[in-house]
């Protein structure tokens, strides 16, 4: 049975050892871990207050009122998606940033979020570092417009974006042809300051 403890914002767990009390922030970072967890086996559908308590030895109770709705938690795995991104991804290495399994987790959810109604402008916090280390990148090796910075970040951001869901395949563009893609893309970065000049930019 898990109690609820304020001011101190403690819950208590039981667990087979023992039972104790957990910091309301490591309570809800457990919740988020375990919701992760499940999402990398199972389906967005998997996670509910009851699985959440099943895997963490909270009270279903606890999830509810620390994240209010499922959606809440879902966004809160979002954001932990997104911050383990920042750190994970380094350097300006694309194929790996294509490659990540949280990234793809990521996308999928952000893209559930979406078609249930949570605002887009939610996420734009955790727009990746990496992207400005790569922006950066290409200011120190190329004399590119501010116009022509953003294109190609936004063209990088869409890339990854693309090459973690299932958008492509269900318009007939298989997985290789989209690494393809961002293979060409890369290719094309030797040629970028000729073609913004032709564009203008």
């Amino acid at each position: 049975m898990s109690t609820i403890a304020l001011p101190t914002a403690t819950i208590a767990v039981d667990t087979a050892a023992h039972r104790r009390r957990v910091p309301q922030l490591e309570a809800k970072s457990a919740m988020v871990n375990a919701a992760i967890d499940i999402l990398h086996e199972r389906s967005i559908g998997a996670v509910t207050y009851r699985e959440i308590a099943a895997h963490t030895g909270f009270n279903q109770s606890y999830v509810a009122r620390y994240f209010g709705s499922l959606d809440e938690l879902l966004v809160a795995v979002a954001d932990e998606l997104g911050r383990r991104w920042q750190l994970q991804w380094q350097g300006d290495d694309l194929a790996a940033a294509t490659a990540d399994t949280d990234i793809r987790l990521r996308v999928l959810l952000v893209q559930h979020l979406l078609a249930g109604g949570v605002p887009a402008d939610r996420f734009e916090q955790f727009q990746p570092a990496q992207l400005d280390r790569l922006e950066d990148v290409l200011r120190e090796r190329y004399p590119l417009s501010p116009r022509a910075l953003r294109a190609i970040r936004a063209k990088i951001g869409l890339l990854v974006l693309i090459a973690n869901s299932d958008i492509p395949q269900a318009f007939g563009i298989d997985r290789d042809t989209v690494s393809d893609v961002a293979a060409l893309f890369i290719e094309e970065l030797g040629e970028v300051v000729p073609i913004t000049e032709r564009l203008g930019w």
